[in-house]
């Protein structure tokens, strides 16, 4: 997962899914949960790590490979030219939708062998370990785009660390029958996958990376960074119908995804799932975009990470406390480095 979403203005996709979620509102479920107005966790894949149990960590695991392949395949092509075998695009924008634990379990108990979603084995490539760099300019050079850094800590920093990911390529073949079993086992007829989409693989190009670690009195935050990832599938995919399966599998009603997919700019847009009904997850606000707080952590210290995206730039920070850090805290550390991240 981590090797496949390391990871002009257009209409705004948030914007979108609230107009239609409160279009929808009269015909919501309380069962479903997912169009519920949100409360105010990678791109690097480490919400799981915050689940309490290792029952939860297996159904989030399982959700997430789901939903990896069903957002990544949920993003439309950008032609260059019609008569182009592949299509390419870049993701722009995301939309955090809410999940209930219903349909997490749900997606916990499928009899399906996650496995068999791929023909083969995905391939992976060029990946490198990582390496700590000695300046912010040398990381930006790496990475191959200037780095944002935070122009407000709670004090100077003792030490900053700079360290270069590589990332990688990722290629693998959807197993169209077994992508159709999933929608069936969770008794979705209203969609349909479209034959194109197991007739080439799918490429993912995930840029490198740069994570930067403060550490000063009192505070420990890393700054995680990269660029959108470079996704190529294969021509003639139906794309707003792999979005409308997406919000299906997520557990909207048929008419609540109808709606929503038909206002989601599906050209530039990635589904990010969370728990609705989680109290350490919610949604908050980074300048002016809408981002993923997640807070939690054992007794000997807090963690906390916020998600947010800046034009094509997907960056996560993430806060770490000792013994003595009270929630609060970390929640109010996060968003007020976040908001002054430039």
């Amino acid at each position: 997962l981590r090797a496949l979403l390391p990871p002009a203005d257009a209409p705004s996709p948030h914007e979108a899914l609230r107009r239609a979620r409160e279009a929808a509102n009269a015909s919501l479920s309380p069962a479903a949960g997912n169009t519920a107005p949100a409360q105010p966790r990678s791109i690097f894949m480490q919400v799981s790590s915050f689940f309490a149990s290792g029952q939860r960590r297996a159904v989030a695991g399982a959700l997430a490979a789901l939903v990896a392949l069903l957002a990544l395949l949920a993003l439309p092509p950008v032609r260059a030219a019609a008569d182009e075998l592949l299509s390419v695009f870049r993701v722009q924008k995301v939309v955090f939708v809410p999940i209930d634990q219903a349909r997490l379990r749900q997606l916990g108990d499928l009899k399906i062998d996650k496995s068999t979603l791929f023909l083969g084995k995905p391939e992976v490539s060029n990946t490198a370990p990582p390496r700590t760099v000695a300046s912010a300019d040398e990381a930006a050079a790496a990475v191959g785009h200037p780095l944002s850094q935070p122009a407000t800590l709670p004090g100077a920093p003792a030490s900053t660390v700079f360290t270069v990911l590589s990332g990688g390529n990722t290629h693998f073949q959807v197993n169209l029958a077994t992508a159709r079993q999933v929608l069936d086992a969770l008794d979705i007829h209203d969609v349909a996958l479209p034959e194109a989409l197991g007739t080439a693989p799918v490429s993912v190009e995930v840029p490198a990376f740069v994570s930067t670690r403060y550490q000063g009195a009192g505070y420990d935050l890393t700054l995680h960074q990269s660029t959108s990832p470079k996704v190529t599938l294969p021509d003639g995919v139906e794309l707003a119908q792999l979005g409308k399966a997406a919000l299906r599998v997520l557990g909207m009603t048929p008419e609540q995804a109808e709606l929503a997919s038909g206002q989601i700019n599906w050209n530039n847009t990635l589904l990010f799932p969370f728990p609705s009904d989680t109290n350490n997850i919610r949604q908050v606000t980074v300048g002016g975009e809408q981002a993923l707080l997640v807070v939690g952590g054992p007794r000997n210290g807090q963690h906390g990470q916020i998600y947010w995206q800046r034009g094509d730039q997907l960056l996560m920070l993430e806060a770490r406390g000792d013994s003595s850090a009270r929630e609060e805290d970390i929640v109010d550390l996060l968003i007020r480095t976040a908001e002054s991240v430039r």
